[in-house]
């Protein structure tokens, strides 16, 4: 992981999952099996700092901050550990509607994923401190026994779509100041906010940028002339999808 990104511009990179030989490292499904099956949250889970791409905007310093490698490889038999956090149960215990009605700020959990390790939860965040304070409490939580990973995101992100979930996750973090780490009765939990930072809520001095979204005439111009394009098979405009993550004002989001 330091080797690339010490080579040249993998400098900037972000986000670097270590996978075996063999995986389909462009389909995001078989990554996540890899570090569900492979990832001891405890260990495999290296933060560094280093420069990073000028456009990232989630950095608390322009274009340096944090980097988080994922060691999701297979492993040998002396780095596996008998902790609870590698004991996958068959079957996942939590009950989402009793989280919803015990925390007023979460507002809808997605836990439809093979591995019964990860939750995605969309959260009206109050403020940073706030949501430590959930993270803790829902990892004292006996639902929580069977998780490993969770995710926080805002209320108007589609936690039912992984592409989705996965952009704004990854656009949204620095990762260590993101990621909350919580032991409780042996069992490790990885908590990582995938919100969008601002000062009010995280002290987040630089510009938030805004969801860029087409108006519905450049949509419907795009249409009409698909087929003259030359693009191949039609697709629809994403716009719709990520029209509720779009705020008014501009390209930047004041909060």
């Amino acid at each position: 992981m330091n080797s690339l990104w010490g080579a040249g511009q993998m400098m900037f990179n972000k986000v670097l999952i270590v996978a075996d030989q063999g995986i389909d490292i462009h389909n995001y499904e078989n990554i996540l099996k890899s570090i569900m099956n492979n990832v001891n949250p405890e260990s495999d889970l290296h933060f560094s700092m280093g420069p990073l791409d000028i456009l990232d905007h989630s950095s608390t310093k322009y274009a340096y901050g944090s980097k988080l490698g994922i060691d999701a490889t297979s492993k040998f038999d002396d780095e596996k550990s008998n902790n609870k956090s590698q004991n996958i149960p068959e079957k996942l215990t939590i009950n989402c509607n009793s989280l919803i009605k015990k925390y007023p700020q979460i507002k809808s959990i997605n836990t439809d994923f093979e591995s019964v390790q990860i939750i995605v939860i969309a959260v009206e965040k109050e403020n940073h401190d706030k949501l430590v304070e959930l993270a803790k409490s829902l990892s004292e939580s006996d639902d929580f026994n069977s998780i490993n990973y969770c995710f926080f995101v805002d209320t108007e992100v589609d936690i039912f779509d992984l592409n989705m979930i996965s952009w704004i996750i990854l656009g949204n973090i620095d990762p260590k100041r993101d990621t909350i780490q919580l032991n409780q009765n042996d069992r490790f939990h990885v908590f990582i906010d995938g919100t969008r930072k601002s000062f009010t809520k995280d002290r987040f001095e630089r510009d938030w940028p805004n969801i860029l979204i087409s108006n519905i005439e450049t949509i419907n111009a795009i249409d009409k002339k698909w087929l003259q394009l030359g693009l191949g098979e039609f697709i629809q405009s994403p716009t719709e999808k990520y029209r509720k993550l779009h705020k008014a004002g501009g390209a930047k989001i004041v909060e």
